[in-house]
């Protein structure tokens, strides 16, 4: 197939996670509980690869010795995405929404020229070399322009009104730190399903295990500070399925990440999914879907997009 297919299914891939998180934030309100929300999320995947599964007449029975002589690094895909889940957590207190964001995006993108350049889990090797360098960095800039970061902290300084009110702290490189991590996790969870579908021979099975261990682990983490499962009798169907969509999101992103990083790299893919993040965000916001605030798509919003899409070209097509 063209390598712009491929790119293009990773730009699409990329815009399945605003709305997934959209969609979830509407379990959350109805459960008060971002865990439990996050398990519903994964549950309903679980089944949608199920019904996949049969449809297309795969087996669900893996012996235990085929599954116990796998690489122990392959279970790793669920609990990172439960890490990603609970580091959003703990990092939007501290460094806002749009320094999350940053941060996460920063962490993929980074991660993702560090697997392209040493060949991590079986990836091929892109050398990072200086038009690399310039994709990079035009990426870094479109995202700060795209999340009118310079703005926020232009008007920062003017509400403080003091250089002494706006004093570094220490602390907020690690959190910055925390962010890229998160970031990372996306980027290595989507090289260990690559690995994992060929071992297991079913891109399907391999989400449907990652899924599945995301949502234990999201079931533990909420009774683990009190949130009991029984809040899940309040979930309300009528006239809301579209808000169960988010599992379907999570098929989306997994599974494509799974296919495509092999095909095109993981600077590239994890560039593109930045685009489409941000694309979708952009439209989301622009026509005030499902009740968000309107924020009418600007030009710093879509120059900060293509400044994007010119640094995954240096990235990926020269």
């Amino acid at each position: 197939m063209s390598i712009l297919f491929f790119l293009g299914a990773a730009f699409i891939t990329g815009m399945a996670t605003p709305w997934q998180t959209l969609v979830n934030s509407k379990i959350r309100a109805q459960l008060d509980s971002p865990f439990l929300a996050s398990c519903v999320n994964c549950c309903t995947g679980v089944i949608l690869l199920a019904l996949a599964m049969l449809a297309c007449g795969e087996s669900f029975y893996r012996s235990a010795d085929f599954m116990a002589a796998l690489p122990w690094w392959i279970y790793l895909s669920g609990p990172l995405g439960a890490a990603m889940l609970v580091s959003a957590l703990v990092l939007l207190p501290r460094l806002g929404m749009v320094g999350t964001t940053v941060a996460v995006m920063c962490g993929m993108l980074i991660s993702g020229l560090i697997c392209d350049h040493y060949a991590l889990l079986g990836l091929t090797r892109h050398p990072f070399d200086p038009l690399r360098a310039l994709g990079l960095l035009l990426v870094i800039a479109g995202i700060l322009i795209s999340l009118h970061v310079f703005r926020a902290f232009k008007q920062k300084i003017t509400q403080r009104g003091s250089r002494q009110s706006m004093a570094f702290r220490p602390s907020l490189i690690l959190w910055f730190a925390l962010g890229c991590a998160a970031g990372t996790c996306g980027t290595v969870q989507a090289a260990i399903n690559s690995v994992a579908r060929v071992q297991i021979g079913s891109i399907l099975y391999t989400a449907l295990i990652s899924m599945s261990i995301t949502a234990l682990i999201a079931l533990l983490l909420a009774a683990l500070i009190g949130q009991s499962p029984v809040r899940l009798t309040k979930l309300k169907f009528r006239g809301r399925l579209l808000h169960y969509s988010g599992g379907l999101m999570g098929v989306v992103n997994i599974t494509g990440c799974a296919l495509l990083v092999g095909q095109i790299g993981a600077g590239a893919l994890m560039t593109l999914i930045i685009a489409g993040q941000l694309c979708c965000s952009m439209l989301l916001d622009h026509f005030a879907v499902m009740g968000l605030p309107r924020r009418r798509a600007d030009a710093a919003r879509i120059c900060g997009l293509l400044l994007i899409l010119v640094g995954m070209i240096c990235i990926r097509l020269l």
